[in-house]
């Protein structure tokens, strides 16, 4: 996705028809973070809320957008095709716990399951242990609008157990507050030396940086031991980065992340600056398609270096 041409279109869209509230996915309001200079230039006092879905939303852009238009609440809500669509959705114009995505909707019933360390994804079977209160865990949803089934009966047989959708999103519910926090999907956690990483934790810090226009997370195979994957960043830079500055840019932002991250969360895969990080026009990253990319690359430049010896 182009982040100008969104954040044109959103504008030009905003402003010509006084939008109150805004539906959004997550590139959007980076784009608008990023280009706010701009953004001040159009007159959007009649927006009162941008609700954002399709991929978690950190806590730290949700501060930025808040901050950036004082006048504005961002919300999240959470769903998918198989609840027709929505399993929480903002209780309010604020949520009580950053990040959130909601309370429940009416009559639906929600689980945070522990992951097993053999869990590769959301179809592995699952030991169905509950999470302590506050802990992460996979999200697991029941209620009446909850679909049939898929056409194929083993496909259900993968996403239900005992009566509940699997949705093999990672999550942890706020007790206090009633409501949900999405971190991550299961199948896209990086396993680092017995180590769940979440690629969204990364991806929310690194766009902290002045430097970053958009970047992705994903796991590559360690050289050295293939049994454990090592976090690796693909981020674009933003065009105002000068060559002098873009040219030390992966070791600026491997530094930027190991000095605010405990061991087994920094870019021991390395980064590497690309023009694009590859999303879909929904707005999500193209994990799987990049990291078999990044994988045949990194394979590719070990044999050379084999090679060379």
């Amino acid at each position: 996705m182009n982040c100008m041409f969104a954040h044109s279109s959103t504008q030009v869209v905003m402003t010509k028809y006084k939008a109150t509230i805004n539906l959004v996915a997550p590139p959007i309001l980076i784009s608008l973070l990023k280009n706010e200079g701009l953004v001040k230039q159009h007159d959007m006092s009649s927006l009162k809320r941008f609700c954002c879905g399709a991929a978690p939303l950190g806590p730290e852009t949700v501060e930025a957008v808040e901050k950036m238009l004082p006048n504005v609440s961002v919300t999240q809500a959470y769903g998918m095709t198989e609840m027709a669509p929505a399993v929480t959705v903002p209780n309010g114009l604020k949520h009580k716990v950053p990040g959130s995505c909601g309370t429940l909707v009416g009559d639906t019933e929600l689980r945070i399951v522990k992951v097993d360390d053999t869990q590769q994804s959301g179809t592995d079977k699952s030991a169905g242990i509950d999470a302590d209160p506050g802990e992460e865990g996979e999200v697991w949803v029941r209620g009446p609008q909850i679909m049939k089934g898929y056409l194929r009966d083993e496909d259900t047989a993968l996403c239900m157990q005992d009566g509940w959708y699997r949705t093999g999103d990672i999550g942890r519910f706020d007790v206090k507050s009633g409501e949900l926090v999405i971190t991550d999907r299961l199948k896209e956690l990086i396993k680092y030396k017995g180590f769940q990483v979440s690629p969204a934790s990364l991806e929310a810090l690194l766009l902290t940086h002045p430097w970053v226009k958009d970047c992705m997370v994903i796991g590559v195979p360690d050289p050295r031991d293939v049994s454990f994957e090592n976090p690796r960043a693909l981020v674009s830079l933003q065009p105002s980065v000068p060559p002098k500055d873009a040219v030390r840019a992966s070791d600026e932002l491997y530094h930027f992340v190991m000095s605010r991250m405990p061991p087994h969360k920094r870019l021991h895969g390395g980064v590497r600056i690309v023009n694009e990080v590859p999303r879909n026009l929904a707005g999500k990253l193209l994990r799987r398609k990049v990291r078999k990319k990044e994988v045949a690359l990194l394979k590719e430049q070990n044999s050379g270096d084999a090679g060379s010896r």
